[in-house]
């Protein structure tokens, strides 16, 4: 099996320095990988126990070599952690490539649901790294579903009705989030499995 990626966080993050994408792991389980080897027979059930792999390094001279492996030690962990590290994986993507494709000037949010949790990531995704931007990408694409939208459209929809002024001579928003709201554009992404 060749490594494709490493998860970050994932169960093999902490040899994100040792083990790269092109690296082959040859064995799980001192049982040698081939195409008739079910690798879910060998891993299923493994949660919380440690499993011993080998790997083939990218760069091995004679990949045939059985010195040329290395060994190490994983603990598998369960597939619903798995699930949050690959959104989490899946977010960043979007992000950066919003990013990428708008030269920094667009913000990326997806809101996983309107609950509490989802309210409580987009406000501060949204006054953190994004407030700056000249334009927002709304995702709520796969959105679980909820009751604290009207929440969200009050921070999108409304306008900025207060402005202080100093004995200074300046001027700005109010600085409490929860009064402040966005008034540039907004780019929304849904889809059917949006509730």
């Amino acid at each position: 099996l060749k490594i494709k990626e490493i998860l970050t966080r994932g169960p093999v993050g902490k040899l994100v320095n040792e083990l790269k994408p092109g690296d082959i792991i040859a064995t799980i389980q001192g049982v040698e990988l081939t195409p008739k080897v079910e690798t879910s027979k060998l891993l299923n059930g493994t949660v919380d126990e440690t499993i011993v792999i080998t790997v083939i390094p990218r760069d091995a001279k004679d990949p045939m070599d059985v010195k040329s492996r290395k060994r190490y030690e994983l603990n598998p962990v369960p597939r619903d952690r798995l699930t949050n590290l690959f959104y989490e994986r899946w977010v960043s993507a979007n992000a950066r490539q919003v990013e990428k494709l708008s030269n920094g000037k667009l913000g990326y949010i997806h809101i996983p649901s309107m609950d509490e949790a989802g309210l409580d990531r987009f406000v501060r995704a949204l006054y953190s790294e994004n407030f700056g931007k000249e334009a927002l990408v709304l995702d709520v694409r796969f959105n679980g579903g909820g009751f604290t939208h009207d929440q969200i459209l009050n921070y999108l929809g409304a306008r900025e009705h207060t402005i202080f002024q100093s004995r200074e001579g300046e001027k700005g928003l109010v600085l409490r989030s929860y009064d402040r709201k966005w008034t540039k554009p907004i780019i929304l992404l849904i889809n059917n499995r949006s509730y």
